[in-house]
């Protein structure tokens, strides 16, 4: 990202007076990696671009004399054809080209970036040849740059079509495992995202669509839907209401009809809509948000989180649960990422078993794949622990392995429920309760089961 501050004279880099004298040279130096321009020597092209360029103000010359070598020297390289070299040598030349293109995007250089729609399909064509590795590919670059610079183009050529390249957006989520790798969807939705604004049209609805051509070209599985899906949501705070309505319309659409429906099911799942309702229009009175708990609250379970934790379980789950459904309805995230911090360092403090409060700390923010909060609390007020203990030491259970447990599970303990009765599920009869629940694949790439208390 370039910084935003004005460059005074004295925080010029000196490598910047060499470049004007001689840009072409330098900047052939500078893309590969002899360039002196120490400290940043061993950053590379685009890094060091916008360590050296990104803090100039706008109308300074260096910006478009770089502007101008740019697009000279990539148009020197198209004019050259492939070169015709081995491996390793054509791959170096490639990430040379990717990383030019990678900079017009980076410090959204008006030159190229208008040149480059001008003569897409010249640029189109070339960059097709690019595509040689997934670490090398001059194809992928140069529409990451078209997409993130479409704004750009569209405010200095008013004439010219904003939503030209919509078209090439959809085709790439729709084949982006097919005909085009499947990490070109991440490509495919950037360029859907940065259209210029649709008067009248909500600003998500372009990328909703890719996703419906994406899951209609390629047929994901729900788990990789999901991803996407939630990894955009969360860029957009919206009511839960307004989401509904969204995919809703989405989904009567004529266009979505031939969408798996396992991926239509779960869709409105996830946002609460029925199949077969319509689009409900917003209620004219103001949705209800969750009234959130005072500091002190926070702070006194963080003074008592040093306590044995079954004491103070179910007023942690209720308290991290209020902060998530405040921000479910706000889209604030704010008061949950910070009391789940307060209450975490709380937690860690306690004396008994250092490790184990630190993994409890950390699993109580996390999800189930199901969007289900695996809280470390149960709802009897007893701690979930994994199948498998992470410490040899138990004083920091709320439960006790069985031997009769340990034999079906290979050795691995179960964990009995801490009170008598848990009023959740039916314990089995090991003692240990029923229902399973799941740590995210990031805590581990086996993921264990977990037990309700």
């Amino acid at each position: 990202m370039a910084m935003a501050t004005t460059a005074r004279p004295r925080d010029r880099h000196p490598w910047l007076d060499a470049f004007l004298a001689d840009p072409a040279s330098e900047l052939d130096d500078l893309l590969s990696g002899h360039a002196r321009i120490g400290p940043y020597e061993s950053a590379d092209a685009p890094d060091a671009a916008r360590l050296l360029f990104g803090g100039l103000p706008e109308e300074d010359e260096a910006r478009g004399v770089l502007d101008q070598a740019l697009l000279e020297w990539l148009d020197s390289q198209r004019a050259g054809g492939m070169p015709e070299l081995d491996r390793l040598p054509l791959e170096r030349w490639i990430r040379k080209v990717s990383e030019a293109f990678e900079i017009v995007g980076l410090l959204m250089l008006p030159d190229s970036s208008r040149d480059f729609r001008r003569r897409f399909v010249v640029w189109n064509s070339w960059a097709d040849r690019l595509a040689v590795a997934a670490q090398r590919d001059g194809r992928y670059t140069l529409w990451r740059t078209l997409a993130l610079t479409q704004r750009l183009v569209a405010g200095a050529e008013p004439a010219a079509n904003p939503f030209a390249l919509e078209p090439l957006w959809l085709r790439i989520c729709e084949q982006a495992g097919g005909s085009f790798p499947s990490h070109y969807l991440a490509v495919g939705l950037l360029g859907l995202r940065m259209l210029p604004e649709r008067e009248g049209s909500p600003s998500e609805r372009p990328w909703i669509t890719g996703l419906v051509r994406w899951a209609m070209g390629q047929t994901p599985l729900v788990a990789e839907f999901s991803q996407q899906w939630w990894a955009l949501k969360g860029l957009y705070p919206r009511m839960p209401s307004y989401w509904g309505r969204a995919i809703q319309e989405t989904l009567l659409q004529s266009s979505a009809k031939e969408m798996p429906d396992e991926l239509k099911d779960w869709w409105r799942q996830d946002v609460k809509v029925k199949d077969g309702t319509t689009a409900q229009q917003p209620q004219s009175q103001p949705v209800a948000v969750p009234q959130l708990a005072p500091l002190s609250v926070v702070q006194s379970l963080r003074k008592r989180a040093r306590n044995p934790l079954p004491s103070i379980g179910k007023e942690i789950a209720t308290l991290i649960d209020e902060r998530r459904h405040y921000a479910e309805a706000t889209g604030e995230s704010h008061y949950l990422v910070t009391t789940a911090c307060n209450i975490g360092m709380g937690i860690i403090t306690g004396s008994d078993d250092p490790v184990g409060r630190g993994r409890l700390a950390v699993w109580h923010g996390k999800r189930s794949p199901g969007n289900r909060p695996t809280s470390m609390v149960g709802p009897c007020g007893a701690m979930r622990l994994p199948s498998k203990a992470p410490s040899r030491r138990r004083s920091w259970s709320a439960g006790r392995p069985s031997a009769a447990s340990r034999r079906m599970n290979n050795g691995a303990p179960s964990w009995r429920c801490c009170s008598a009765t848990c009023p959740a599920v039916s314990p089995t009869p090991n003692g240990c309760c029923a229902r399973p629940w799941s740590v995210s694949p990031i805590m581990s790439s086996r993921a264990p089961s977990w037990r309700n208390c």
